[in-house]
């Protein structure tokens, strides 16, 4: 709103004159030009935080470093006037505070950490390590155990008592021998190769890499599918129910189910 009276400068003094009212001075204008300047990055981060077509959750900690920086870099890059500049600061201050501890939050972290675009970009570096631990233990928690295994192959195994197999040879070999490992040391292996793996383009949709990938990363796509669905913010669901509340309301309750 405040830009939209910026670009309407003169015919909002024109009619403030016409109205006999005080018309706004240069000054103020000034001062509205560079607080559109400062609050565009908020605005910017207000309409990607409230999509309801992407994901959200995995967003979050990125686009928080991201306005602190670009609020930092706008008063490197421009003299504002004192009420501006004081604006600024208090922007920075004020995100630094309330989000302090955003980085502690498993939903967003783990969210970041799935989504192939992000997984690099932690400004802490326990913090980074912490999620990266954690993701291998929900890996390790879905990988079967060598007994498990074991045991899967020998219900597999069918030797008829009175028939010969060709198979049976390797069958009875095979009872004995299992790759070692642990479910820990898989989910490891897989994560790590996950890590390693190169980070796609910020626009790219990471869900279509997940689904082009799951046959190199079987488990952490099926975990994938679970963490990053997380919402930023209900702003979607509002508008659920925002246009529910347009098809039916008092004045057409009688609406049939076909039309809903």
């Amino acid at each position: 709103m405040l830009r939209r009276c910026v670009e309407l400068m003169e015919p909002l003094n024109s009619a403030l004159i016409n109205l006999g009212m005080e018309t706004v001075t240069s000054y103020e204008w000034t001062i509205c030009k560079e607080m559109c300047v400062v609050l565009q990055p908020c605005e910017e981060v207000t309409r990607e935080l409230s999509g309801q077509k992407y994901m959200t959750g995995s967003l979050v900690i990125p686009i928080t470093i991201g306005l602190i920086k670009a609020l930092e870099n706008l008063g490197h890059q421009n003299i504002f006037m004192p009420l501006v500049e004081r604006l600024r600061q208090d922007l920075i201050g004020n995100i630094k505070r309330r989000f302090l501890n955003l980085n502690q939050s498993k939903t967003f972290a783990n969210c970041m950490f799935l989504d192939p675009r992000f997984k690099f970009y932690f400004d802490d570096a326990h913090v980074a390590d912490e999620t990266k631990r954690r993701i291998i233990g929900l890996v390790a928690a879905q990988h079967p155990s060598s007994d498990e295994r074991v045991e899967a192959f020998q219900s597999m195994v069918h030797t008829p008592s009175q028939t010969q197999s060709i198979w049976q040879d390797f069958e009875k070999k095979m009872l004995g021998i299992q790759p070692e490992g642990t479910p820990q040391s898989r989910a490891i292996v897989e994560v790590q190769r996950y890590y390693d793996d190169k980070v796609i383009p910020r626009t790219d949709c990471p869900m279509k890499w997940w689904r082009s990938h799951q046959a190199a990363y079987p488990t952490l796509y099926k975990i994938a599918l679970k963490k990053l669905n997380a919402m930023s913010s209900s702003v979607p669901c509002e508008r659920v129910f925002s246009a529910a509340g347009n098809i039916m309301n008092e004045r057409r309750i009688r609406l049939g189910i076909r039309k809903l």
